[in-house]
């Protein structure tokens, strides 16, 4: 039975850099054998409609008192271990909810190729405008 509930807080978009920043917040009581699975439901309902070719950050901010950690820039598969790491560290050293924290996500795409072959490599031989001088000086 799920007691809690995923709500984002605030969106934005920044087409220049084609980054995304939203907040999000986990309301309701999570038991601490839950913490993994809400961390994988938060990180499946942040990422869910961004493609795989994006790197994300997130942040973490204690409302209670100020501590902010915050990740690199890594993959979806790589950023649920480290969230439920950290959350567990929050609320055995912090002593708080899980409710008192917010999530700050900057998803950021990669551009990706368009399937062009690369060039092969230039030689002199392969080239008419290249001319070789012979100096007898």
């Amino acid at each position: 039975m799920k007691t809690y509930k995923i709500e984002k807080i605030r969106a934005y978009r920044n087409d220049k850099f084609r980054a995304d920043r939203s907040d999000w917040q986990i309301l309701g009581p999570v038991d601490i054998f839950q913490v993994n699975e809400v961390i994988t439901h938060l990180v499946d309902k942040m990422t869910g409609n961004l493609p795989d070719n994006v790197k994300l950050q997130v942040r973490l901010i204690s409302s209670v008192n100020d501590t902010v950690n915050q990740t690199k820039l890594l993959n979806k598969n790589e950023i649920v271990n480290k969230l439920s790491n950290w959350v567990h560290f929050f609320i055995d050293y912090h002593d708080m909810e899980l409710e008192n924290i917010t999530f700050k996500l900057l998803a950021i795409e990669l551009p990706t190729g368009a399937g062009k072959k690369v060039n092969s490599i230039i030689t002199a031989y392969s080239k008419r405008s290249i001319i070789q001088v012979k100096n007898y000086d």
